[in-house]
């Protein structure tokens, strides 16, 4: 009996081992999927609940003020495209964005996607999940998703 319990482990370990090699071969091709599957998906999630999200091209960023590991800036910009409210393209906006302070000022001519919420008449952004890096594959992408399926 003991032998073959042996075997059986035995058998067992090298399935183990396999199954887990094979996982380290599958593994980053998925989470690279996933991940470029996840911003789209989240973006558009943001344009459903949210008041206003829109491309921007930054004009001006100017730190304002730091608070322990975060830093206040005020964005100036002009819309490129409006997924969701009032805003027209070529539009002057201004914004505040609250980031940790390692975080790179916006690169004037750097374009986002920004959703807001209105809160008493000002642009707020929720929090740091709705203001990102444009591309024009994530934009595509974006759109893909908001088209109503039927």
């Amino acid at each position: 009996m003991g032998g073959v319990f042996r075997s059986f482990l035995k058998a067992a370990q090298g399935l183990s081992l396999m199954m887990f090699l094979i996982c380290l071969l599958i593994a980053p091709s998925l989470a690279v999927e996933e991940e470029e599957d996840f911003l789209p998906r989240l973006i558009a999630a943001n344009i459903r609940g949210t008041d206003m999200t829109v491309i921007l091209e930054i004009k001006e960023g100017k730190r304002v003020r730091t608070l322990g590991g975060y830093a206040l800036w005020h964005i100036s910009a002009e819309v490129v495209r409006s997924f969701k409210g009032e805003f027209l393209p070529g539009e002057k906006v201004e914004y505040n964005r609250t980031t940790e302070t390692e975080f790179p000022p916006p690169e004037k001519g750097s374009r986002h996607i920004v959703s807001f919420v209105l809160e008493e008449g000002t642009l707020v952004i929720p929090d740091e999940g709705y203001h990102f890096p444009w591309s024009p594959d994530l934009e595509e992408k974006v759109d893909a998703l908001l088209v109503p399926s039927g």
